[in-house]
Parts: structure tokens; sequence; C-alpha cells
């Protein structure tokens, strides 16, 4: 009974050793208060710009709430995003590291155990750490959950899965736990909300109230803001605490010709507002001077008296003042979007107050003091500038790539022998390319193509799935040499059932890229559709011999091996998913179906079903799996209760089978006899089902003579 998750692209990342932390001690606001340890509230705002604040741009007046806030805060104008992609920037945000240092380049990966980040070292020093985040980019099966006590992922919404939660129903869960907090100790709260994202959907009144809707999702989420902030005054907090607004990303809008982010470096993608409030700062302060969202992390150490994890980019800016700020900082930030989608070169940049410079295939130059919306490239014309900034741009990233193979990850190392331990041996250590070759093709050679790709999806987020494939294949015929578009296409065509036709594609990329995990992970779904099950088998244990990490390959592998009758390996498969990720469901109610079913170990199976409902105790298939495991150690009243409730929310031919078996043992002979003919109804012809021949069994069992 397999859960359906889709598979989500990763690339491959490189890890850093952690470093211990300190404890906290009093410090001193800017106000003369004083306040032991206190609490730290981050809240950021997905693909936000800065200009469409009021704080920022005065001709905007969406964001009171914001507003209110800067007016007795401190406002860093000049913000810059390491990377224009959700899950890389908030890794950067929480280890105060750039995305070459910390490993994550896209989302979709797995964020190195080896980082440190800043729930843990609150935790370390104290803190109750609880997350609650908006999108599933940032769900916990990608490791953004470190450190944090409670990390609310979940995107069910009335029973309903979804990608993402809106702005309100993110505030209800903070500001519900805001007043059921254990108020013995000091906490960090991180609230992330994703509506300003694509497709933009605001709302009334904010979708009429505002001339784009992307501004009436901003207005969406300072309304929501508005009323954190009110919770926070009811509960006495607010002044006490740290208080910090900022974003991931930005939104291009059409500029230099990309509507949405990720693909290029320019500043409406990479320029994020920055708003911190110190305990009991009650006046504004504008800092010019550039900083950057990997200072996040030192700042907020530094304020609350925690000592600073070494070899980090950022520092801490709590008290940072142009007139003290000591020499010209540049400040990184990448994107490898284009070389994973066209295999172009990537695009990265170093940034200061006023010069702006982005190593690619035709590199560019920009003063942003007279330029700001990077219309003019002085590549040409300042040489011997552009020549320092990228020796100066050489110089970060050789010195990364130093440190990093100079320092492996003994969390890795760890993560690697436990897997090993189950059956899976692999390095999981690839670096992701980001060298420059003048022989590959510029980015913005590609932008029209880029569009195209865009509106490929527009039409999936629209459920246009025919006419996204259309226009994603004649991408691909297009460029046959892009593996993003190869892959796009694959995945389209595997959402829509489309195996057969996937399978071109699936193997073209594995001649582009016959050392990604994710393709051979893509085409062991895509044979195992089709029935070709050794095939899925080797390209599946092939993909976690890549990268040890990759979970829904063990889920996958783990499903193969039950097709080919190998049990104790498929639940070897499933328990290295569990491994990397103890609250995966589908490994969890997986695993408990073979101890139960194929391995005769029921007692694990009721240990392991248990621990599924705890986490979700109203998914029926859930309820279904608890209450057979629980049948076969001869609990059939507890058992009963289960299966039945399961059956009432979604009858399909097993549930209706256990519940019969069930009723059979409980000696109710009439109530299982209708449970077993259910069970062969819902099945129609399709007497091959083994559930068929069981529920066949069962009648002749409790059908009287």
């Amino acid at each position: 009974m397999p859960l359906q998750r889709s598979l989500i692209v990763r690339i491959v990342s490189i890890s850093l050793v952690a470093v211990a932390v300190g404890l906290c001690f009093v410090r001193w606001g800017p106000d003369g208060a004083t306040a032991a340890k206190p609490n730290v509230i981050l809240i950021s705002i997905d693909t936000c710009r800065a200009d469409h604040l009021g704080c920022y741009n005065p001709s905007r007046t969406i964001t009171p709430n914001i507003d209110d806030l800067a007016a007795q805060a401190t406002l860093f104008a000049n913000v810059v995003a390491p990377a224009p992609m959700t899950l890389p920037s908030h890794v950067s945000m929480f280890t105060g590291r750039i995305p070459l240092a910390h490993g994550v380049h896209d989302n979709g990966q797995f964020v190195p155990a080896g980082n440190q980040m800043l729930a843990e070292i609150l935790q370390a020093n104290g803190y109750l750490t609880v997350g609650f985040v908006s999108t599933t980019v940032l769900a916990r099966q990608f490791g953004l959950d470190q450190g944090f006590d409670l990390y609310d992922d979940s995107m069910a919404v009335d029973g309903q899965i979804q990608n993402e939660r809106t702005a309100d129903q993110t505030t209800r869960r903070a500001m519900d736990w805001l007043v059921r907090r254990d108020r013995d100790k000091p906490f960090f709260l991180f609230v992330h909300f994703y509506d300003a994202h694509s497709p933009y959907e605001p709302p009334e009144p904010f979708a009429s109230q505002t001339q784009h809707p992307y501004a009436g999702e901003i207005a969406f989420v300072d309304a929501n803001i508005g009323r954190l902030m009110a919770a926070l005054k009811a509960e006495g907090v607010y002044d006490s605490s740290i208080i910090i607004v900022t974003a991931d990303h930005g939104e291009m809008l059409g500029e230099h010709g990309e509507d949405d982010h990720g693909y290029f470096i320019y500043e409406s993608a990479i320029k994020v507002p920055l708003i911190l409030k110190r305990p009991g700062q009650q006046t504004a302060r504008r800092v010019e001077s550039i900083v950057g969202l990997v200072d996040l992390t030192p700042s907020i150490c530094s304020i609350v008296g925690a000592d600073v994890p070494m070899d980090m980019a950022g520092r801490d800016i709590a008290d940072q003042a142009d007139d003290t700020a000591t020499g010209p900082r540049w400040l990184y930030t990448q994107s490898p979007y284009p070389q994973i989608v066209f295999d172009t070169n990537p695009l990265l940049g170093l940034v200061d107050d006023r010069w702006k410079f982005i190593l690619t295939t035709n590199s560019e130059l920009y003063d942003l003091s007279v330029d700001p919306g990077e219309q003019a490239n002085l590549l040409a014309t300042h040489p011997a500038r552009a020549r320092t900034i990228r020796d100066r741009l050489d110089a970060v990233v050789a010195g990364v790539v130093t440190r990093m193979s100079a320092e492996p990850a003994a969390n890795d190392a760890q993560t690697r022998q436990m897997l090993a331990s189950l059956g899976y041996v692999g390095s999981g250590q690839q670096q992701a390319n980001l060298e420059i070759d003048l022989a590959k093709p510029d980015p913005k050679d590609f932008v029209d193509a880029y569009a195209e790709f865009h509106a490929t999806k527009v039409l999936r987020d629209e459920g246009r799935m025919d006419e996204a494939i259309e226009k994603c294949s004649a991408l691909a015929q297009a460029h046959p040499g892009a593996r993003g578009l190869q892959w796009a296409l694959t995945d389209l065509l595997v959402q829509t059932g489309r195996f057969a036709e996937a399978l071109a594609p699936c193997e073209l990329l594995e001649d582009l890229a016959p050392d990604d995990p994710n393709t051979h992970a893509m085409k062991g779904i895509v044979c195992g559709r089709l029935g070709r099950y050794a095939e899925a088998r080797a390209a599946l244990l092939r993909a976690v011999e890549l990268d040890p990490t990759l979970i829904r390959a063990y889920r996958e592998l783990g499903d193969t091996h039950i097709v080919l009758g190998e049990y104790p390996e498929a639940a070897q498969a499933y328990e290295a998913a569990l491994a990397l990720d103890d609250r995966n469901l589908y490994a969890l109610n997986n695993l408990a179906c073979l101890y139960v079913d194929y391995l005769g170990e029921p007692d694990k199976a009721v240990a392991l079903a248990q621990r599924g409902m705890a986490l979700k105790g109203d998914v029926p298939i859930l309820m279904d799996t608890a209450g057979w495991a629980l049948a076969n150690v001869g609990r059939y009243e507890e058992a009963y209760d289960l299966i039945a409730a399961s059956a009432a929310k979604y009858s399909v031919p097993e549930t209706r089978y256990h519940l019969g078996w069930v009723l059979e043992k409980l000696g109710r002979q009439a109530d299982a006899r209708r449970e077993y003919e259910t069970a062969r109804d819902l099945l129609g012809d399709d007497h091959a089902d083994p559930i068929y021949a069981k529920a066949t069994e069962g009648l002749e069992r409790v059908t009287p003579p």
C-alpha cells in the first residue's frame, strides 16, 4: 500500500564541519534595555523584493505592519541574497555561509548534516526552537529542520496535501504555539511565508486593492505579520525580543527577460529587505552599507551572547552604522540554474556598495550608484576594475573549495557508515561544478528559451499538462543537450502517467549526465512503472551508490524489491530511507506492511505503524496498516476500531479484506462475509489481484454450508 509522493530534483553538495557553540549571556539593547536570552523571532517572506515595502519605497502603501516595525527597528537598505533560490538562501541565513561552503546550490538538495545551523546553536544555549514553514521546498526531508524542537512543515489542509499553505494558515499555527509554549525557556521562532511566490493568487480584499497580484500577495503577508506582532504584544514579549523580517530572494517581474527568479542574479532577484529590532529598541535606524543574509546568524549569536561559530562569510551587523564600517565589503551571489537547465555557464557574482561583477561566458560589470537597473555593462570601458574584482571572486571560490577538500564532514561520514551497514555504499560527495568554461554558452543567450521554459511551468501549475508537455517537448527537441529540459520533460510525462514516452528523454539523460544520481533514480521510476523491474532495480541501486542520501530512490527501491519478491532487501531500502528521515510516512507504512505480511514480525510492524500514527493519525492508509499490525498480534478490538475508521474514510479492497478478517476473528461471521464480498466487488473483474483470492478464501470460511 505505497503512499505517493513526487520525486524532487536535487543537486549534490559539499559539506562543512560543525563548530562548537558557547553559552549565552545578558546583552544590552541599543536603547539601554537589557534582556537575558531574549526571544528571537525570524520572519522570512519568500520571493519579496525590497522595493515593494513602504519602508523601502515610500510610493508603496501595501505593508503598514512591516512599516510600523521598521519605525522602531534598524532597516538595512542594501541587502544581498546569496542565491535567487529558496533553499540555498535559507541555508545561508541559518549557517552564515555562502552556498559554496554549505553545499546547497538548488532546491531539492539535502542539507549536509555537517553544517551547524542557527537553531542548533540556539538550542545548545537553552532555547526552545520552533519553525513554521509554508512550502514543501523547506520540508524537513531536506534537512533544514536541524536543531528545531518543533518543525511544522505539514502542508495538509482539510485533509488535502498541498505544496504550500497560505500565510493565514501558517500564522494561525504559529500563534497557537505561542499561546501554548513552555514559558520557562526563551524561544527561537522561525516563520516562513510563501505567498509572494508564483503563481500569484492573493485573496480578497488584497487582490482588488493592489494593481498587481504579486503586490497583493505581499499585502496579504503583511496583514498576517500584523496578526503575529499583535500576538507577541498580547503575550508580553514584543518589546523584549529580537524581531527580524527579511526575504530569501526577490522577483524579476519581467526585467532582463525573466518573469520569476532563479535564473539571473540581477538586483531585482537578489536585493532583499532586512529589518532588525533589538530588544528594547524604539527608534528607527537606517544602514546604507551593504550587508548580506549570511550576516543573520552571526548577528543573532552576538545579540543573545552565543559564541559566533568560526569560518563564516557573515559578520555581526547588529550594531553596524555607516560611519563605523571598516573598508569595502564584498558579498558573493550565484546562480547555477542556467547551467542546470541549458548546460550553459553558471553565474557567479560579487557586489559591494557600488560595483557589481557577474562572471560568466560574457561577464558583466555595473556601477550600481548610477545604474541600479543594470542596463550599461561597463566591462569594456573599465577592464582594470573588472580584472580586480574577478581576482577577488576567484580568491573567494578557491578559498572555499580548498577548505572543503581539506575538511571532510564528520556527520556525512557517519551517515555513509550507517548506510553501509544497511548494504549501501557510495561517496555522496560529488561537488557542484561551478567552473567557468568559455567554450560554453552564455546564459543571456538562452533568455528567450528560458521564458518558454517558464511558460511550461505556468501551464503545469494551471493543470494544463498536455500543453505543458507539448511546449516542453518542443524546447527539448530544440536543445537536445540541455539536461534540465530533458529532465523537465521526463518529469511531466511521469506525472501524467505517460511512462513509455518518458523512457526516451530519460535514457538521453543517462548519456548527458551518467554520474547524476537523480537521472538513475528517474530511470528506475520509469522502468518500474513499465514493469521492467530488473532494470528499475539496477538503476535505483546505481542512484543510491552515487548519492546515499537520495531518500526517494530508497523508497522506490523498496517498492521494486517487493515486486521482485526480495523482501529482506526491501526492508533494508525502507530502513535506509528512515535513517535519513525518521518521519518519512511512506517508508514507515511500507516497512510495517513488510514486517506483518512478508517477514513474519508483526511486533515490529506494530511499533512502526504506531510511529506513523503518532505523526499523522488521520491518514486512512496509516490507520489500516496500524490496525492490520495489531490484528496480527491478536489485539482484535483495537484493530477493528482503526480499520473500520480507515474504511469509513477511504474504502479500498485491501482495507475491506482486513476488516473482514478481523470481524471473523471476533466471531462476527455475517459482518465478515459482507466485508469480504465488498472487497471482491470493489475489485470487479480484477480476479488476478491477490486480495480477490484472499477474500474468496475468507468467504468460504464464513459462509454456512
